[in-house]
């Protein structure tokens, strides 16, 4: 893969829906089957991502405020419990490698007993 390859790659989620390449990508683009190919990928995803907005559906009436009050409510959160997931994240791993440790050293012992 090429250099310009990789650059239109980058480039192409960011293009209009009319598919204007910037600058010198517009010669690559229609010079390159694969970027050809992943250029009509992207305009297939636009088009069938605006099908989708005929078949949204309105918010049930209240759940903005519900979803309000859950963001407030966590935020009162006092910081000693938010703190809790990392910490029994360290104590797992500490007893992890204090297993594996055991592990080794009884493997150590029985291989040099034999």
């Amino acid at each position: 893969m090429s250099v310009a390859c990789r650059f239109a790659r980058v480039q192409m989620p960011l293009v209009d829906v009319d598919d204007t390449f910037p600058g010198p990508l517009t010669a690559h683009v229609s010079s390159c089957l694969r970027c050809q190919a992943e250029s009509a990928r992207y305009r297939s995803l636009r088009r069938n991502l605006a099908g989708l907005t005929s078949r949204l559906e309105p918010a049930p009436a209240g759940l903005a405020g519900q979803v309000s009050a859950r963001i407030t409510a966590s935020e009162s959160v006092p910081d000693v419990l938010r703190s809790r997931p990392p910490r029994v994240a360290a104590a797992t791993g500490v007893v992890v490698a204090v297993a594996g440790t055991l592990a080794m050293v009884r493997w150590l012992r029985t291989r040099t007993a034999s």
